[in-house]
């Protein structure tokens, strides 16, 4: 599951040197290479399902004590401890994930809940501890963006090099010079 986590969080966050995060065969091949293949697999099907409407169906399976297989449980525990982290860096806070996951009819309790059920107490407590401390934050209106995502800055390698920017700029100046100094 760990393993998991962090090959989502390196499509996610990663910095692949060619361009920030997503997924595409070499990169896939990469991280496989790194976190193994069933890391990979986990990865991606979490990815898929906490899109759409599978991660609140297989949450409903395991609230009515229906079984859920091992993927779907790791995906879940994924998705918990994501939650957690968005608890305590008060990401949440600056986007609009957590008021669409309340439009949806998700509350910081069923965290709690679905932890418990997947028998896992010590993550139940933290996102008992960590909910009860957002619950009463302030955030500033400057710093909150209307989209669902929190803000992602790029890595070094992401962004283009300086000496890149300077031969552009010089290039676009010498396309541009004949329209800028001439009169009228």
């Amino acid at each position: 599951t760990v393993l998991a986590a962090l090959a989502h969080a390196a499509y996610a966050q990663g910095n692949f040197a060619d361009s920030p995060g997503g997924r595409c065969a070499e990169r896939r091949a990469r991280v496989r290479a790194a976190a193994g293949t069933e890391a990979e697999r986990i990865a991606e099907s979490y990815d898929r399902d906490k899109q759409g409407a599978g991660m609140a169906e297989v949450a409903g399976r395991l609230r009515l004590g229906k079984e859920i297989d091992e993927t779907e449980r790791q995906v879940l525990a994924i998705d918990l401890a994501n939650t957690l982290e968005e608890y305590l860096d008060y990401g949440h806070l600056y986007s609009r994930k957590l008021e669409v996951r309340t439009e949806a009819g998700f509350q910081q309790q069923d965290s709690v809940q679905l932890a418990q059920l997947l028998g896992l107490p010590v993550l139940a407590q933290e996102l008992e501890a960590a909910g009860a401390l957002t619950a009463s934050a302030q955030r500033p209106p400057e710093l909150v963006t209307d989209q669902v995502q929190s803000f992602t800055v790029a890595g070094r390698s992401s962004r283009p090099a300086r000496w890149l920017l300077r031969r552009i700029a010089g290039r676009m100046r010498r396309l541009l010079a004949p329209v800028i100094s001439s009169p009228g």
